[in-house]
């Protein structure tokens, strides 16, 4: 629990008051929000080696700022070209986008695990479609009774992967993205979930569910140019990450590596939680 209230600490003769986000757990120890006290309180307690750094503050800090970022401007074809398959990448273009594409929408999820923030991604089953086989996002088109693109995440997600999320848990919104073989116009929707429930697989739509931490899709080992098949049997080489034989291209990549430069750009890094930290 946070909760707000003055920490005096004594040092060299002299009391320090300063209202700080703060909690302490069953051994008194306590935890301070990073950005509140590092100005104040850090060259002291660094000196004593009191400090420590809960990865529940951090997760706090990170979602607040990831909901922050997502409300400016954002990298758009900037970050989506660098992963765009060559071959594609003029019908890719926002001029080129037809007027006639299907609305769609995508949840992109995040959520805690071993003191890290992983994405979720699913793998699609194998049917008569332009996205068969294809490891992406929880979504699908757009229905007549969605109230709005959001609804349409929320609703695909829980029907696919059994995770029914609230719009209160989704932290903002990605830029579209048109995806031709499909003739879908996407949204990208960023939902953040502190534990991972159990999931229940719609078969039908999704064969796997796989989850990798965001340390490892910044990692450039994992960057690659790859050949990949696309419908038609068409061979394209397309950017991707590449992890643990699972390859992510395509307009999964594309909202991948904006969701990854904001994350940078915002220098939310610092206080993603790592491993052991």
């Amino acid at each position: 629990m946070i909760c707000s209230y003055p920490i005096i600490h004594r040092f060299q003769e002299a009391d320090f008051v300063f209202p700080v986000s703060c909690c302490k757990d069953n051994k008194n120890r306590i935890y301070f929000a990073k950005d509140a006290f590092v100005n104040h309180l850090l060259p002291f307690f660094l000196k004593q080696n009191r400090i420590i750094f809960a990865s529940t503050m951090n997760i706090f800090d990170f979602q607040n700022r990831l909901k922050n970022a997502l409300t400016a401007e954002l990298p758009a074809w900037n970050a989506h070209s660098r992963l765009a398959p060559k071959e594609r990448l003029e019908s890719l273009r926002p001029i080129n986008w037809p007027k006639d594409a299907k609305q769609s929408a995508v949840l992109v999820v995040l959520f805690v695990e071993n003191e890290q923030v992983h994405v979720l991604f699913i793998l699609r089953s194998i049917y008569d479609g332009a996205h068969s086989g294809q490891i992406s996002f929880p979504g699908g088109q757009k229905e007549e009774h969605d109230l709005d693109l959001m609804s349409t995440a929320l609703r695909e997600c829980g029907e696919e992967i059994g995770l029914y999320l609230s719009p209160s848990q989704v932290l903002g919104k990605l830029s579209e993205l048109y995806i031709p073989p499909s003739n879908f116009l996407v949204s990208p929707f960023v939902a953040f979930i502190e534990n991972m429930e159990q999931l229940q697989l719609d078969s039908n739509e999704v064969q796997e569910v796989f989850q990798v931490p965001i340390s490892a899709l910044l990692n450039q080992d994992n960057f690659q140019i790859r050949a990949v098949i696309s419908r038609g049997n068409r061979t394209l080489s397309a950017p991707c990450f590449y992890l643990e034989n699972k390859i992510i291209w395509g307009a999964t990549a594309m909202i991948l590596n904006e969701l990854l430069t904001v994350i940078e750009t915002n220098n939310l890094l610092e206080i993603v939680p790592k491993k052991n930290a």
